[in-house]
């Protein structure tokens, strides 16, 4: 099997540590090994139980790091205490989410059981505003995440895409600020820690590595449209695992 180059974002090679940088190609090799795995056991199998796992120790791994650069990196539990992210913070759950498609299907893999039946009918509401919008107009609309609860807080925390685990504000304020600037206007400055953010970009190129590597679809998507495109054709999933392009990019 070949193996697609891994391709370092720009937020990775604009760090100027290169240990870091080293450090984090490694990871991102990792996830690729870990879900190419995941998507042969699940082709044996049949089903993409094996998949999904494999999904949930990518999150489990993305979650150690995270957590090991604000314990160990100089001044990192000073800015851990000084974010302003909490449950009722929803300015950034009206932006643009970027997925791999395997963060799709977990996510819709979730939002199947019961309990979920107001987020998947959001879903299809909010898909039919969020069509077509680049990230830029779909700010100005404010189309809530489907997945935002009544309480402000994220209904599939579990399964949330890795670019929302590694977006992090030191001030709400400056949040909602860029939340309301205008379209064609500069958006201001928000202190947001570099290093998770980057970490959520090399485990998506890790997995999209991975999805090349093995024939599956694999290019970024919107997650809103990804999800309603799913919830509309639950035979999907089983037919993109198969290496059929399900998706299709709509902004």
């Amino acid at each position: 099997m070949s193996r697609t180059p891994l391709i370092l974002p720009s937020i990775i090679e604009a760090i100027s540590d290169e240990p870091v940088k080293v450090q984090l190609r490694a990871i991102g090799e990792r996830m690729r090994d870990l879900i190419a795995m995941g998507v042969g056991m699940a082709r044996a199998e049949g089903t993409l139980t094996s998949l999904l796992n494999a999904h949930a120790v990518a999150v489990r791994i993305f979650e150690a790091e995270s957590a090991a650069y604000f314990k160990y990196v100089t001044g990192g539990e000073e800015l851990l205490r000084s974010l302003a992210c909490k449950p009722g913070c929803v300015f950034c759950c009206h932006l643009y989410v970027e997925v791999t498609p395997l963060e799709a299907v977990a996510a819709w893999n979730t939002l199947r059981e019961e309990r979920y039946h107001d987020q998947r009918r959001a879903v299809s509401d909010n898909a039919a505003r969020a069509i077509g919008l680049p990230p830029d107009q779909r700010r100005a609309a404010k189309v809530p995440c489907a997945m935002l609860s009544s309480s402000g807080a994220c209904s599939i925390y579990e399964t949330r895409p890795f670019a929302c685990r590694g977006l992090y504000s030191t001030s709400a304020q400056a949040c909602e600020a860029a939340l309301n600037t205008p379209v064609g206007i500069p958006l201001p400055p928000i202190r947001s820690p570099a290093l998770p953010r980057a970490l959520a970009a090399i485990v998506g190129v890790g997995i999209n590595a991975a999805l090349a590597d093995t024939g599956i679809q694999n290019e970024t998507l919107e997650l809103t449209t990804a999800l309603d495109t799913l919830e509309r054709h639950p035979d999907f999933p089983a037919r993109w695992l198969a290496g059929e392009r399900v998706f299709s990019k709509r902004f």
